[in-house]
Order: C-alpha cells, then structure tokens, then sequence
C-alpha cells in the first residue's frame, strides 16, 4: 500500500508538470459530441437486419461485408443504442435495441451442469444439436447487462428471468478466489470447462451483476460482486509491482464504479479470508503436482503460476482486507498510471490516444471510459479523496474524445465511395486510412461511449 501512495504521488506531481497548452484548443463542444454519437447511432440503426443481428464489418472501398460477427459487440451495441435513448429521448433508439435483443434473447437456453440446470448465452451452436457449442462468461455477462437495462429504459421486467438466470451461470462459475471460469464447451447435454482465461470477462460480468443488482435486487448478488471486486482489485496492486505489464483493465473498471454502491466493508473482510484460503489450496495443489516429476515445459509453467500466486498470498497477507476507503486510492493510483501512456504530442496525428494503442480509435476509446467512469465516481460521490486531481483529467478526456471523433467517417467522407451501403457516422479502426478503412461493429458502440460516457451524471453528458 505504501508503493501505491508514493506511485499516487509521482503521478501527481506528472499531472502539475505537464502543461494545459498541450490541450487547451481540444476541448469537442458538448453539441458536437452529441451530433457525432447520434450519427453513429443512426449508423447502426441502419445495418440492423430484420434477424435482429448487426452488420458486423463492412468495407467501403470494395463494398465488401463481412460473414463474421461477435456477439458480444453485438450486445455493446444495444447498449449504446439505449444510452442514445437516455441522452437524447428518442425512442427509435430503444425500439432498435429491442429488435436486437430478440436476437440476444433466442440464444438463452437452459443446459445441465453436473445435476444443476442454469440459463446461458450459446452464441455459436455446433454439429446437429443447438444444445452443442461455446458458453462465454463475456457473452452471458453482457446479454444480461443489455437485457436489464433494455427492461430499465423500457420501465418493464420482460427480460427479468432470463437476466437473472444469466446471473446465476455467473454465481455458478465463480471459484473461492472471486475469478470466473472464461468458458464452458457443451456436448449433448455434457460438457466441461475449457482451460482458457479472458481477462476483460471478470470486469464484464462485474458490471453486468452490479447492474443487475440495481434494477432487481437480490442478495446472492452482493457476496458475488465483493469477492468479484476483490479478486481484480489484487490483479490491479499486482499491475503496479510487475511495473505495468498487463493491458489497462477498462472493463474492470466500469465494473468497479458500477459496484461500489454495493461494496461492504463487513463482505470484504470474509471474501478476503476466502481468498486467502484460496490461494493456499492452489499453492499445495501445485506444490503436490511438482512432487511428480512433471516434464519441463509443465514444471516451468506450475512454477510460473506457484511464483505468481505467493506473490499475491504475500501482497494480501501483508495488506490485510480491502474496505471501499482503502480500493479507493488503489483505483486512482492504477488510473493515473494509465494516463502516462497518453500520446501528448499536437505534432502527432496520433495526439491524445495512447502508445500502446497508437493511434487505434476502438482501443483508446475503451480507455477513455474505464478513466472517465472512474472519473465520475470520484466527482459524484461525497468525500472520495483525490476530486481535485481527479478534475485535472477532464482535458485530457477531451483530448481522447477529440482524438476519437476524428475517427468517425462523416458524410462528405462517404462521398468518396460508391456502395450501396452507407458508413456515413461509422467509426473505422485507425485514426490512419491505411491502417483499416473498415467499418466495424465493437468500433462503433465504443464510439459511442466515448463520446456520450455511461453515466447520466457523468462529465461527458454535461
């Protein structure tokens, strides 16, 4: 704990050095933010098929579509068609997102785990049996969070069994560290869990149960969104001994300041012992495997993951339980560790994304608003330290948001092609044509969010 404070500290006087001229002519006017998310609003409107599915990728130099998709941008998407709705009230954006959540919505089918049944997302059926295919963790948690605050804007509980049922997979998956399974493979009714981790699933599943909670509550869901909370938050305190190596954890940190209103410091105290025990029953477990003379390559991975796991036995014995006064700093110090990668350079066609997202527009747009949900927290919550700080963000939000629009085909770029289909509001993948000129699903809804932000209350809507 002492390392972050003095890490708070260094990145503080950063924040004094650096001068505001960098920036001060960067500042998107609130209206042209919203002109600009609207358009790609409409863009997404207008490759919604009548199946309910979105045009994934399109490109619009060989007016060319393409035959992938991905359900969990597809679930993105509705959300930023209902945060489109909430900003602007126009409700052709929520009968948009209730015409893709049917497609969300055919896809929840019940399968047996052991002797249990539970509610999940199958995105991509296999073989003869729609029963046989992928269960995502990422997937489940974002159609619950879509289908939940698609009954929010809605003010209806339509989708309430299916979210719930969704919610409890998630409950079912997760292990006595607070992690959760990534994947679980189906076949005929059977099936196991696949030894594959996505990082981005435990903040998704974070946000989509603390979502959850808010519009229909239940008290399962506090003890699994603490343990949840408290799992990421060591991999965060991890990211600043290891010196940064692991990407920015946005979906974390969406999740977080979704949770935090259900952070209990009586909760944390008993998840943190869970946890600690935990621990010690992986660390035997692969003490005991290294006792069997395993081959090298498998005895180099156990010591790897046997290093990795003391480190975290250690960290947390010597911190002691996290409490929401103490995760607090923890957050701010990860955040503003972040921001020294931005790219402060007007010089640069690049100015305002980040270096280990040069010039890319969905990938600093994912940045922008797990900073910029942070952001919100501390301003809109009575007595979080560092507000001040946190205030000197805002124009280099502006920045990214700037850096982002300039991303965003406009109608006289549309004028340079010849299709049939419009990317007019779109968003392509490099803020450099060479690099992608296509026009792709995940690149527009986090457009969006960069532009609108998520929270009502938040800077990006004022």
């Amino acid at each position: 704990m002492r390392r972050l404070l003095q890490t708070s500290l260094l990145c503080l006087l950063v924040f004094c050095w650096t001068g505001s001229t960098l920036w001060a002519e960067s500042a998107l006017p609130r209206e042209e933010r919203l002109q600009k998310a609207v358009a790609a609003g409409d863009y997404l409107c207008s490759v919604l098929r009548d199946n309910g599915r979105f045009l994934f990728e399109y490109n619009p130099v060989e007016c060319k579509e393409s035959e992938d998709y991905n359900w969990l941008s597809h679930s993105g998407a509705v959300l930023s068609l209902l945060r489109l709705q909430q900003v602007t009230g126009d409700k052709k954006y929520l009968a948009a997102a209730e015409k893709a959540a049917q497609a969300i919505e055919e896809r929840i089918i019940p399968i047996k785990i052991g002797d249990q049944e539970f509610m999940v997302f199958l995105a991509n059926p296999t073989g003869d049996g729609i029963r046989n295919g992928v269960v995502d963790t990422g997937e489940c948690a974002l159609s619950a969070m879509a289908l939940a605050q698609l009954d929010q804007a809605g003010q209806a509980v339509a989708h309430k069994n299916a979210v719930q049922g969704l919610c409890r997979y998630l409950h079912h998956v997760q292990g006595g560290d607070g992690s959760l399974k990534s994947r679980y493979v189906v076949k005929d009714d059977a099936g196991q869990f696949a030894n594959w981790h996505s990082p981005d699933y435990q903040g998704e599943a974070l946000a989509a149960l603390a979502t959850a909670r808010e519009i229909y509550p239940s008290a399962e869901n506090l003890t699994c969104i603490n343990r949840l909370v408290n799992f990421l938050a060591v991999e965060w305190a991890l990211k600043d001994l290891e010196g940064g190596q692991e990407p920015f954890d946005y979906w974390g940190m969406i999740g977080f300041t979704r949770a935090f209103s259900f952070l209990d410091d009586g909760v944390l105290l008993q998840v943190h012992e869970d946890y600690l025990n935990a621990l010690k029953t992986k660390i035997m477990d692969i003490q005991a495997r290294l006792t069997q003379g395993p081959l090298f390559d498998e005895r180099r991975a156990l010591e790897t993951h046997l290093a990795r796991f003391d480190t975290k036995l250690n960290l947390m014995q010597k911190q002691g339980a996290l409490s929401r006064d103490t995760l607090l700093p923890l957050v701010f110090t990860y955040c503003n560790t972040e921001w020294k990668g931005q790219i402060l350079d007007p010089g640069r066609t690049e100015h305002g994304s980040f270096w280990n997202a040069q010039g890319n527009s969905a990938d600093t747009a994912l940045r922008l608003e797990g900073l910029e949900a942070v952001h919100d927290l501390f301003v809109r919550t009575p007595g979080t330290p560092y507000q001040g700080w946190v205030r000197r963000w805002e124009p280099r939000l502006d920045l990214v948001r700037s850096f982002v629009a300039q991303c965003q085909y406009t109608p006289k770029d549309q004028e340079k092609f010849a299709c049939p289909i419009s990317v007019a509001g779109g968003f392509r993948r490099h803020i450099h044509d060479g690099k992608g000129k296509s026009v792709r699903l995940d690149y527009c809804w986090h457009g969006v969010f960069a532009l609108l932000g998520r929270d009502a209350s938040g800077s990006a809507s004022k």
